[in-house]
């Protein structure tokens, strides 16, 4: 199957969850939709997926009606088959149809022998593709390294991959399989998760020439639909209700009996009530993070009012506040009312208070891009006006917008190792600031400095680096600098291990009679070196 000027895919997305006894009597969730790629220049493609359909949700037998017939994004293609840079266009982070993202990346492979990382929400997975015949690659799964789960919480996990392929095209089938079992309360919460992608002729979609459908923040207006319960429907009558939904939400961190238990807040209790619940010492710190949570899950125009008195009372304690914070920032939907608030503790007398308002702005921007500029300009002023902007600039990080990148690039020519820090956190990601990254890294002396620049750049897949760059890195690592830096630098250099050749693999093997570098960097390089 040749390329033509239109590469369509159908594709269907199958999920099951529910504890591992009774995975089998759960009924899966089914998505199909199509897939559609237009290439604009050698490495450039616009993208689409269309015939989007509601999606059902086991968790609350629910329909979500989606709000999109046709969802526009942008995606890069390497000549080797790599996919990178899938761009949403601002669709919002928790939209059902953020899993468009999931499909497209897996429709990426390399070649055999190749390892790569890839920087999921969930973590970084770390795999080798294989060449298992002329047309079909396949990857194995190395390592994983879980970023909002502890490892010790995760009892198996499992993949397969392949796609079928003529040469580097693209390919012309996908099938990905992963099951993943975690403790949960003492049990087993089993996910599995299935992803069937085949190529087909389409004739070539009209919507092409709709260039509103690739503009900037294109997708940002698309609102996060709400599942409206079929069935289930928990309701909480009276003061006993509220206590059993407390010590429920203490096993179990159910969202529907925290928004069931919200919604009895608001109807039945003043905000003062709520706010003597929140200051009564003999309750369980837990109980007061679950009314907090409560109200967040309720999701109504009051309960965003109340978390912002909360946060605001100086009565009630700095970690009950800085919780109404953070549920503020993590609030479905939310509104101008919950930027006034943030904005406001800003300037709160509590250090730490003003310091999560703030990062707590920079989530709403993230999760609700239509106040994007409007947050990005509070940030940006605070940026100016601060006389230590590490703040500030950890806040313009959670927007995770290029476009203010100009305002952050100077910061990283700071006197301060944590501002130079943070400013690398942000330009690190951006592969149009690669090589000043890299000369950065080949001249600084702070390790904290040198964690952020590498880490960022491997997290955020802004690797592999030009070949010219590893005989300085290599030459700083043998350097008469401090040991500190050599163990930093090598860490980052192993990270490199997918581009290496005989002189890297001859340089490591030196490196591990080296005198200078501990025993736990000697033993990373035995480990990258295996098998090379």
């Amino acid at each position: 199957m040749t390329e033509t000027n239109q590469i369509t895919y159908e594709n269907t997305f199958t999920m099951r969850m529910g504890l591992s006894e009774n995975l089998n009597n759960v009924q899966s969730n089914v998505v199909s939709f199509r897939l559609a790629f237009k290439r604009i220049n050698d490495v450039s493609y616009l993208g689409i997926a269309y015939d989007l359909k509601p999606i059902y949700t086991n968790s609350e037998s629910a329909v979500i009606e989606t709000d999109i017939e046709q969802l526009g994004f942008t995606v890069s293609r390497n000549i080797n088959g790599k996919i990178t840079d899938i761009d949403l266009l601002g669709l919002p982070q928790n939209h059902p149809y953020g899993m468009v993202k999931h499909v497209v990346s897996q429709l990426s492979f390399l070649p055999a022998g190749t390892e790569m990382r890839y920087s999921l929400e969930d973590g970084i997975y770390h795999y080798e593709y294989t060449r298992e015949s002329p047309s079909r690659t396949s990857r194995r799964l190395i390592e994983i390294d879980h970023q909002n789960i502890p490892e010790d919480l995760i009892n198996r996990h499992n993949e397969s991959w392949y796609v079928k392929h003529e040469g580097t095209e693209w390919p012309k089938e996908m099938l990905f399989n992963m099951q993943r079992e975690v403790q949960f309360q003492g049990r087993l919460l089993a996910v599995e998760q299935n992803i069937e992608s085949k190529r087909v002729i389409s004739p070539e979609l009209a919507l092409w020439s709709q260039e509103t459908l690739f503009a900037q923040n294109a997708n940002a207006g698309f609102t996060v639909p709400m599942a409206v319960p079929e069935e289930e429907n928990i309701q909480i009558a009276n003061v006993v209700d509220f206590q059993n939904a407390l010590m429920l939400l203490d096993a179990n961190l159910d969202p529907a009996v925290a928004k069931a238990m919200g919604l009895f807040m608001l109807e039945e209790q003043t905000p003062d009530e709520i706010m003597s619940f929140l200051m009564d010492d003999a309750l369980p710190t837990e109980h007061h993070a679950h009314i907090i949570y409560a109200l967040q899950k309720a999701g109504t125009p009051l309960a965003e009012e109340y978390l912002g008195e909360i946060a605001s009372n100086a009565d009630i304690s700095t970690l009950n506040r800085t919780r109404a914070i953070v549920s503020s920032g993590l609030f479905d939907g939310a509104s101008q009312t919950s930027i006034d608030s943030l904005y406001n503790l800003m300037s709160d007398n509590e250090q730490s208070i003003a310091n999560a308002a703030s990062l707590n702005l920079g989530t709403i921007a993230k999760r609700t891009p239509k106040f994007d500029q409007q947050i990005g300009g509070i940030l940006l002023n605070k940026l100016k006006s601060d006389s230590d902007p590490y703040m500030a600039l950890l806040s313009i990080s959670n927007i995770n917008n290029p476009a203010y990148d100009k305002y952050v690039i100077p910061y990283a020519k700071d006197s301060r190792f944590h501002v130079r820090a943070a400013a690398y956190s942000i330009i690190a990601r951006r592969n149009n600031q690669q090589n000043n990254v890299l000369t950065a890294l080949l001249s600084e002396r702070h390790p904290k400095v040198i964690d952020s620049i590498a880490n960022t750049l491997v997290k955020f897949q802004n690797v592999p680096v030009p070949s010219t760059f590893l005989p300085h890195l290599r030459s700083r690592i043998t350097g008469d600098g401090p040991p500190v830096i050599s163990s930093r630098l090598v860490k980052f250099y192993l990270a490199l291990k997918v581009q290496f050749n005989q002189t890297d693999i001859q340089f490591l093997r030196g490196l591990i009679s080296s005198k200078t570098l501990s025993e736990s960097d000697r033993s990373d390089i035995s480990k990258a070196l295996f098998g090379l």
